[in-house]
């Protein structure tokens, strides 16, 4: 109950965080993410199971010694070893992953099927062999798993990704040990009991009994002492039997006779361990059938990163380099605006001299006419000028236009000047006004 109300809070909590959290709940909406997770869960939930129970059957059913225990092991280990370099291998070469968390777990689920089958007169090389079938599957499920959610997210989010995987691995691994050993313990005893009630009846084991409470090796031994007077009085030294439950390497100080029971009964409890593992890790493997396709980078994570930055700077330029353009596509629009107007005064001036010119004329002729040296006499005099004072005029006129024109310029390079993003191919500011 309240670790599922922790698990609960840290789910609030996490969504609160949004982005900031140490889990972002966005990850959990790729599938191959979540199938990843569920599936890493899964996986550890069975392989710490069954690496807890192995090296207890070791010690307590073939009374190895710690170390010997760990040693026996390395069928488990090599296996594992050995199936995540082929699987790398051929991942590497062939670009495929998706297969191997499949294989890993069908043949995870063999092994685990294979050991809920021992006993206590099980071959130890027999039990070697199950144990590299494990070890096989743990060995293609764990590292493809990793390589898959590292595939499934963005390169920014890789970190986060792998680290949910392993942790949400070892969560599972923790709740596999918790669950298997209170499932052993709780079954070991009456296991135990029903397996000594079956060897009661043969005389072979009373007559093993009757000879180790006369061993001196056995007598001097105390708690063996009182396990042995417990199975020749049950009822009167039951407590003797309790021996077993406070220290199980005792078994391994009785005659093989006497030991066989209690083995049997240790054995027949971690068989339904891995039995109950088995149909676990049938479930990882419903789990990942449902893994999507996945297409391998083929670059690394500070290369996916460098190019997301490059092609986000690439379209930042375009976008500041189709701006500068507009910019000057209207300077030189406003440009021609100011040329066009400049010459429709220029032409405007122009038609203005002709026509005084035309009266000029008009007005000489006029005057030959009447005389020579007769002044003109009309009603609009100022109008018809000397021609040497309308020349002037116009000039000064033609002048106007070509300063206003290049007073218009000038602005416009202003404007261009401070549009150039690269300081050359325009004239400079001062030069333009001058």
């Amino acid at each position: 109950m309240v670790g599922a109300l922790g698990v609960a809070l840290f789910v609030v909590a996490e969504w609160r965080m949004k982005d900031a959290a140490l889990i972002p709940l966005r990850i959990f909406k790729n599938r191959a993410v979540s199938v990843t997770i569920i599936g890493s869960v899964v996986i550890g939930l069975a392989m710490f199971g069954g690496m807890m129970m192995l090296p207890l059957y070791m010690q307590i059913v073939h009374g190895a010694s710690p170390m010997q225990s760990g040693l026996m092991m390395l069928p488990m280990v090599g296996g594992m070893m050995l199936a995540s370099i082929v699987s790398g291998q051929i991942t590497a070469r062939k670009g495929i992953v998706r297969p191997f968390p499949i294989i890993g777990a069908t043949l995870l689920t063999i092994g685990l099927f294979l050991l809920s089958t021992i006993s206590a007169d099980t071959r130890l090389w027999v039990v070697m062999l199950m144990m590299f079938v494990t070890g096989v599957g743990l060995g293609n499920s764990m590292q493809p798993l990793i390589l898959i959610v590292q595939n499934a997210v963005s390169p920014r989010e890789i970190g986060v990704a792998t680290s949910s995987a392993t942790f949400f691995r070892q969560m599972g691994g923790t709740i596999g040990v918790a669950v298997f050993l209170s499932l052993l313990f709780s079954t070991v005893g009456g296991n135990i009991q029903s397996a000594l009630s079956a060897e009661a009846q043969s005389p072979q084991f009373r007559q093993a009994v009757g000879q180790a409470l006369q061993d001196p090796q056995i007598r001097s031994d105390q708690a063996a002492y009182d396990l042995v007077q417990g199975l020749a009085d049950p009822q009167g030294h039951a407590s003797g039997l309790g021996q077993v439950d406070k220290d199980s390497s005792v078994i391994n100080r009785l005659p093989d006779t006497l030991a066989h029971p209690f083995q049997q009964g240790f054995a027949d409890s971690m068989a339904q361990v891995f039995l109950v593992a088995g149909f676990i890790a049938i479930l990882g493997l419903l789990v990942l059938l449902m893994m999507p396709p996945i297409e391998l980078r083929q670059q690394s994570a500070m290369q996916a990163r460098a190019a997301d930055s490059a092609a986000a700077g690439a379209a930042t330029g375009a976008a500041a380099g189709a701006a500068t353009g507009a910019a000057a596509g209207a300077a030189a629009g406003a440009a021609a605006t100011t040329g066009g107007g400049a010459a429709a005064i220029g032409t405007a001036a122009q038609d203005e001299h002709a026509e005084r010119a035309s009266d000029a004329g008009a007005a000489s002729t006029g005057a030959g006419g009447e005389g020579v040296g007769a002044e003109p006499t009309r009603a609009d005099g100022p109008r018809h000028a000397a021609p040497d004072e309308d020349v002037r005029q116009h000039g000064a006129l033609d002048d106007a236009c070509r300063t206003g024109a290049a007073v218009s310029a000038g602005h416009l390079l202003d404007e261009v000047s401070e549009n150039d993003p690269r300081g050359d191919g325009y004239q400079p500011k001062h030069a333009a006004k001058e």
